[in-house]
């Protein structure tokens, strides 16, 4: 009805939210479908960088996604943090996206976002086991691929506490799951993460001389939260209590204090951070 008044679809929010970024982020077909045959701009994206079609597969909506890319929308386009479509779907777990995305395209598997994550360590960081196991059985992505902290698929798994996902990434994915994760051992995160199963699992793999009990591991504060920020550097999620360090020059760079404080810096060494308290994403 708007619409047919002459209502200005172009017009953005403050963030750059146009009507269609909205439309497709909530996965309302009709309307994305209505906005575009109006002539609605599908390459237009927020200040953050989010497209219509990064949004639509961000918010797992299949059938949105479909449409843009029937319309020509870019697939290789990325947001502020550097991810595509394809990353954007495999963080958020939404494994029904990312089988249409990876049928239907010429992707490219070696893709990463802006501090070297693969759509294969996003889900195993984010404990998406049903995308985990779709990207392993296609064979085009591996999961040794480190990212700029050193972190692998594996290692941010352990880190986080994701059994299922480290049991299949030992058991079909990685060469070697004798890794260390940040400085220190697997089972070190495992302790670390409150998962003696994961402990007794790495057991049976790795001839590791480190105990568990280096450095004195004790439970983390703060359970894995999908939904919360999360240092990039060990992987963990950051509580809304805890402080923790951003870089105020990069999109989406935290690190927790602790790895702060055992030295781990912004890619730019050049970089300042700023000491901030935790919260969702």
């Amino acid at each position: 009805m708007l619409l047919e008044k002459g209502a200005d679809f172009t017009t953005a929010s403050n963030d750059g939210w146009t009507p269609l970024n909205s439309a497709s982020d909530s996965g309302h077909l009709e309307i994305v479908q209505l906005l575009l045959d109006k002539g609605a701009d599908f390459t237009t994206a927020s200040n953050d960088g989010w497209t219509p079609l990064n949004s639509a597969s961000d918010s797992g909506h299949a059938e949105v996604v479909k449409m843009l890319l029937e319309k020509g929308a870019d697939f290789t386009t990325a947001n502020n943090y550097g991810r595509t479509p394809f990353l954007s779907a495999s963080n958020e777990g939404h494994v029904d996206v990312v089988k249409f995305l990876f049928q239907s395209l010429r992707l490219d598997t070696t893709e990463t976002d802006s501090l070297g994550c693969t759509p294969l360590f996003l889900a195993s960081r984010n404990g998406r086991l049903p995308v985990v196991q779709y990207l392993l059985s296609t064979g085009r992505f591996d999961p040794d691929i480190k990212n700029y902290y050193g972190s692998t698929a594996l290692s941010a798994a352990v880190a986080n506490g994701h059994y299922e996902v480290v049991e299949l990434l030992m058991s079909t994915g990685v060469s070697s799951p004798e890794q260390f994760h940040v400085g220190r051992s697997l089972q070190w995160w495992a302790f670390r993460a409150g998962k003696p199963e994961i402990i007794k699992l790495l057991s049976c793999h790795v001839e590791s001389s480190e105990s568990v009990s280096q450095n004195e591991p004790t439970l983390a504060d703060v359970a894995f939260d999908a939904t919360s920020d999360w240092c990039d550097a060990c992987t963990r999620s950051i509580s809304s209590k805890s402080l923790y360090y951003s870089c105020q020059k990069c999109v989406n760079l935290d690190l927790c204090g602790d790895c702060y404080e055992r030295g781990f810096r912004c890619r730019d060494q050049a970089h300042a951070l700023t000491a901030d308290l935790g919260g969702e994403s």
